[in-house]
């Protein structure tokens, strides 16, 4: 075998060391050393070569896939399972395969590939000669996503050391803090979430990634009960994020069953209530074993109290309205329009009203004005954060709120040709 070996390393000699009939170009002597050094590797093992070629393909599927190409993603993982047999002490399969689980967010697996890994080159198999710059990034980012598969597979002590360990360095990553701080805070620490919490916020340009460090930290502060930093954080979230993205929309699953749900409720309890009640009871819903179970059900509570309609607003028109007059017209109706509501827990219904002042004859000296027509507007759809509705329960609140509505003697509009356009909410009591 080392007879052949040997052969192989002559015929790969390069072409000019062969004839000193031309001047030899320039040699790269390391890049020399290693290619005679994998061909010495292949010859000797040549199952070596296999196990190379599997994760050439394998990466090569990886890098190819779109975000939601899972089907890329499982061939890679089949592929990279064939290289660990062959070599199941070599670093990169695993690293890869981590990866790849991690796509699919397979988190169990994700963390047990990417875990092996770390344990056996310190973290990462470009580190196994030597420490320099490049490794430690390579380091954290392998940590970082050890991390986030643990603490999304429930391992939340391993990911909380798996992600101090990420930033021993002193690191200045401010998603690896806040990865930190969301970690303890599910782990019931609010005092080291929020600390770690405020590190990342220091650490982190303006922008999306940030508004989700005040979304957490919001989060932590009302668990804590402590009102004013909830609106404080939940301003600065706002002024980020104002569509509620970052919540919808996370780059991984956030921790915990409802958490998304409960800090929205938290976001619309001032803004709009009847939104953040059925945030907070669907927060119940999805997660009634929670440890902040008891705190959700005091918003709901609360929230249950209020009278409503929060507020009455004029949407248009050009006649005058006294709002506050309007809604307590609106608030004695609220009782028999709530029980409407009573099959759609988790929805809200918008209602508006138009109303219409007297119209003036036509005439061919006066212009005419145009007013919509007066009368009561229900959307086919109400707003519903998230759960299913039943169709036939859409149906019949919309035919109990309906007659309930076109009785509200809303103040009439006194001048001629010109209208007003109301609205305000409804949901279940």
């Amino acid at each position: 075998m080392k007879w052949i070996a040997l052969a192989i390393l002559l015929a790969s000699a390069p072409a000019w060391a062969q004839s000193k009939k031309y001047p030899p170009e320039p040699v790269d002597r390391d890049l020399e050393r290693e290619r005679q050094s994998r061909l010495w590797d292949e010859a000797l093992s040549p199952e070596t070569k296999s196990y190379a070629e599997l994760v050439r393909e394998a990466k090569h599927r990886l890098d190819e896939r779109t975000p939601d190409d899972t089907i890329l993603a499982m061939l890679a993982i089949e592929t990279l399972s064939q290289a660990i047999e062959l070599l199941p002490k070599a670093t990169d399969a695993y690293v890869l395969r981590g990866d790849a689980y991690l796509a699919v967010k397979n988190w169990a697996q994700c963390a047990d590939d990417l875990q092996i890994a770390d344990d056996k080159t310190g973290g990462s198999a470009a580190c196994t000669a030597k420490i320099d710059e490049s490794c430690i990034v390579d380091r954290s980012r392998l940590r970082r996503e050890l991390a986030i598969c643990q603490s999304r597979a429930g391992r939340y002590a391993d990911a909380e050391r798996t992600f101090m360990r990420a930033a021993s360095n002193g690191s200045t990553n401010g998603e690896l803090w806040m990865r930190l701080g969301e970690v303890r805070l599910a782990m019931g620490k609010l005092e080291e979430g929020i600390a770690a919490l405020e590190v990342a916020v220091d650490l982190t340009p303006d922008g999306m990634q940030e508004a989700l460090h005040h979304w957490l930290l919001a989060l932590a502060y009302d668990r804590r009960r402590q009102p004013s930093e909830v609106a404080t954080q939940i301003e600065l979230a706002l002024r980020f994020d104002s569509q509620f993205s970052a919540l919808q929309y996370p780059e991984f699953p956030l921790l915990g069953l409802g958490e998304s749900e409960y800090m929205r409720g938290l976001a619309w309890r001032t803004i709009r209530p009847e939104y953040a009640l059925v945030y907070f009871r669907r927060y119940v819903a999805l997660a009634p074993d929670s440890p902040w179970r008891k705190r959700a059900d005091e918003h709901v509570r609360e929230l249950t109290a209020i009278d409503l309609p929060a507020t009455l607003v004029r949407e248009g028109g050009t006649a005058s309205l006294d709002l506050e007059a309007a809604r307590a017209i609106a608030k004695k109706a609220m009782p028999a329009m709530r029980t409407c509501m009573v099959k759609l827990p988790y929805s809200v219904f918008l209602i508006s009203i138009t109303k219409t002042g007297a119209r003036s004859e036509l005439a061919r000296d006066r212009p005419i004005y145009r007013v919509p027509p007066a009368g009561v507007t229900i959307p086919n759809m109400p707003f519903t954060p998230s759960g299913e509705v039943k169709t036939e329960d859409i149906v019949t609140a919309q035919r109990c709120l309906q007659p309930l509505a076109e009785k509200l003697a809303l103040p009439a509009v006194k001048d001629r040709d010109t209208y007003y356009k109301a609205s305000f909410y409804v949901t279940a009591p």
